[in-house]
């Protein structure tokens, strides 16, 4: 069967109120017309899921948001301009005829970056009301086999695998400032670059980058491990080989702090670190270097310590240097965080 023709049986499978699947620029999703109540309530029972958790709208270009949404502001239209089609689901102000909306009158919507499903909803005259292809708690399914046979989908668009696919990152922007739902594809550094604050309200990674590991990075994320609370977990590397304990004049000006970093032994910077941290600060341009050439998708997270931004503002190493610049460095290292704490508002 050709494109045009599984589109067409797609189509007229929606139009019937089955639900389908097909895969996104995330994760494999369920589909159904929006305007179907029979068929929003065939998703649910499908997905072993509470009514009270909501779907979210696809819908086929950015022209057609107003339809469906009360309030727009220059923020958010500067939001779905840079990240539409692509893994940012936004939650809005619902309008009072918009399908699927919450108890509170709002509403998740996304344009996909998939050509399959954005093909299939220039075809249609409704919103998809969509979820994750998979049962309510367990893993996102990611074969169409799978799908036929755990969930019951006749209508399976595609063939294509995705393994350890990763939701769609979720920001609440009826808020001041926006609300982070849920950490997901699209990173939050990459989304702090538009927005500076950012309620947090999902569990939030920091890494911290210097050159061995041993002393501006390690007082980074022991000074952070106090400042931030348990939605953040923080870690710290260093663009050199690890295994090393850290300096003993960093280990003296953190005592002055109360916090024993002694224990602390030197990580090198990986590709897997760098997937896993939302936000990434480094010391000094050459770590920026260093980050970019291993893993160029960082380029959009990392961010200068000594300036909270992309501008280039670099603490000094104080390595081999009297204790005064170990004391200079941490209370700059300090200040920088609290105000990045300013910044990021945790729920």
């Amino acid at each position: 069967m050709g494109r045009t023709d599984i589109i067409k049986y797609a189509v007229d499978a929606l139009q019937a109120g089955e639900v389908i699947a097909f895969p996104t620029d995330t994760v494999y999703g369920l589909g159904a017309n929006a305007y179907n109540d029979y068929a929003i309530d065939k998703i649910y029972r499908i997905k072993r899921r509470s009514r009270d958790k909501p779907l979210i709208l696809f819908i086929k270009n950015k022209a057609e948001l107003p339809q469906y949404v009360a309030e727009l502001t220059e923020a958010t239209l500067s939001l779905v301009e840079k990240y539409w089609p692509g893994p940012l689901t936004l939650i809005f102000k619902a309008k009072p005829s918009t399908p699927c909306q919450t108890a509170t009158h709002t509403i998740g919507i996304r344009i996909p970056n998939h050509q399959l499903v954005l093909t299939l909803l220039e075809q249609l005259d409704f919103p998809l009301a969509t979820t994750s292809a998979n049962i309510e708690g367990e893993p996102p399914l990611g074969e169409p086999k799978q799908i036929r046979s755990q969930l019951g989908i006749r209508v399976v668009l595609g063939d294509e695998k995705i393994t350890m696919g990763v939701p769609s990152t979720i920001l609440d922007v009826t808020t001041v400032p926006p609300t982070l739902l849920r950490t997901g594809k699209l990173k939050p550094g990459i989304l702090w670059q538009n927005l500076k604050h950012l309620k947090i309200c999902d569990k939030l990674h920091l890494l911290f980058v210097c050159t061995g590991n041993r002393t501006r990075s390690v007082i980074a994320e022991w000074l952070a491990r106090t400042i931030f609370p348990d939605l953040v977990e923080v870690r710290s590397a260093g663009i050199l080989p690890g295994g090393a304990p850290p300096d003993p004049k960093a280990v003296m000006v953190m005592r002055e702090k109360g916090i024993d970093i002694s224990s602390h032994r030197s990580s090198p910077v990986d590709v897997d670190l760098l997937k896993w941290a939302d936000f990434i600060f480094v010391m000094e341009y050459r770590h920026v270097e260093f980050i970019t050439h291993l893993y160029p998708d960082a380029s959009s997270y990392v961010f200068y310590l000594d300036t909270l931004s992309k501008e280039v503002g670099e603490i000094p190493d104080p390595i081999g240097s009297p204790i005064e610049n170990y004391q200079f460095v941490r209370d700059i290292i300090e200040m920088r965080l609290i105000e990045l704490s300013r910044y990021l508002l945790f729920e």
